[in-house]
């Protein structure tokens, strides 16, 4: 019983103790703060001081709060070109009684780049039609030579390009390059452009190799001069244009010519050169793609996608010749067949 009398007076001390504290601090405040609080009626005395009520026992009844855990949501797979896009149906569109066919060719384009790179539009091409693991392209596997092989049907050497550059003496005393467009009298055979208006049909040409020179008197009917800085996609566009053209006058037969990713793979560093051209030359495709599609064109043609050589890799090893002496002529690049090194010789002759 004393022990509590003693405590009491003890708290009450103290509790009287800190009142005047606050009474004091209070008399010590500046004048503006007082007003502001007598304005706001804020308790500044101990006697109206109200404690927090304290927080409600945990009844043992009651489960612990578990704290929420969110988890993060599994991410997306981004899904591929040919699995977004649908294959085409049965062309709705009533003037197109004959669906067109439309060559495209990939210069320089190799099989390995398929396993190589990402080449979305051609996968979906695969998925919605038919594809070739492989074809073999004729010798010389060059541009011209190849090309003109395709629309003709015939080897090099009865077609008349045997290369990118030839000397004929019956035509001209000079190589002659096969990119100039007024050298005449090299392409010989017939191209399938011309056949196909001999039967009545309209044709045009897109930079295709021969398509600019008057061969057994015809010629594409469509066949603007080679630019080799149009964007594909400004190609793409004339071909789409061209698709959309009245009945009686749209061409039926289109050839179409890209210069990558030759121009890439013969001057290649390294694999980023190709795969930049591979992503350039697959996103304009996408383009034509759908471009078609949003036309309501895609269903209504035939469009088929090649190329007329690969790149390989070769080394020349030359012996020593500090004592022999080229033959005069024309100095010429070399044509290798297989990926082996080639340990070629210098044509020379000896003192």
């Amino acid at each position: 019983m004393l022990a509590g009398i003693i405590l009491s007076a003890i708290v009450a001390v103290r509790l009287g103790h800190m009142e005047r504290q606050v009474q004091k601090a209070q008399v010590q405040l500046p004048q503006n703060v007082k007003e502001a609080l007598d304005k706001l009626k804020l308790p500044t005395g101990w006697e109206n001081y109200i404690p927090r009520p304290s927080a409600p026992p945990i009844s043992p009844d009651v489960p612990p709060i578990q704290a929420e855990v969110h988890e993060p949501e599994p991410e997306q797979q981004t899904q591929t070109y040919p699995q977004v896009k649908g294959c085409p149906g049965q062309c709705k569109r009533k003037d197109f009684l004959k669906p067109p066919l439309v060559v495209l060719s990939l210069d320089g384009f190799a099989r390995e780049y398929l396993d190589r790179f990402t080449v979305a539009a051609l996968d979906y091409i695969a998925k919605c039609g038919a594809k070739a693991e492989r074809v073999y392209p004729p010798f010389p596997s060059r541009t011209f030579p190849s090309h003109y092989t395709m629309v003709t049907g015939l080897y090099p050497e009865s077609h008349g390009i045997v290369d990118n550059n030839i000397f004929d003496p019956n035509i001209s005393d000079k190589i002659e390059s096969m990119k100039r467009g007024d050298v005449d009298g090299y392409y010989q055979g017939d191209p399938i452009w011309n056949i196909y208006k001999r039967h009545g049909g309209k044709t045009a040409c897109l930079y295709w190799v021969g398509c600019g020179f008057n061969i057994s008197g015809l010629r594409p009917d469509i066949s603007p001069p080679y630019n080799k800085d149009l964007p594909f996609r400004n190609r793409f566009e004339m071909i789409v244009d061209w698709l959309l053209m009245p009945q009686e006058s749209r061409p039926g037969l289109i050839t179409a010519y890209l210069d990558q990713p030759d121009t890439a793979g013969h001057y290649q560093l390294d694999d980023k050169d190709i795969e930049s051209q591979i992503a350039i030359i697959d996103r304009n495709l996408r383009y034509l793609i759908d471009t078609l599609d949003e036309n309501g064109l895609l269903s209504c043609i035939n469009l088929v996608i090649v190329s007329d050589h690969e790149m390989m890799p070769y080394l020349q090893v030359f012996p020593d010749i500090a004592a022999a002496s080229l033959l005069s002529g024309q100095p010429r690049r070399s044509t290798m067949r297989s990926r082996e090194v080639v340990h070629l010789p210098v044509l020379s002759r000896h003192p």
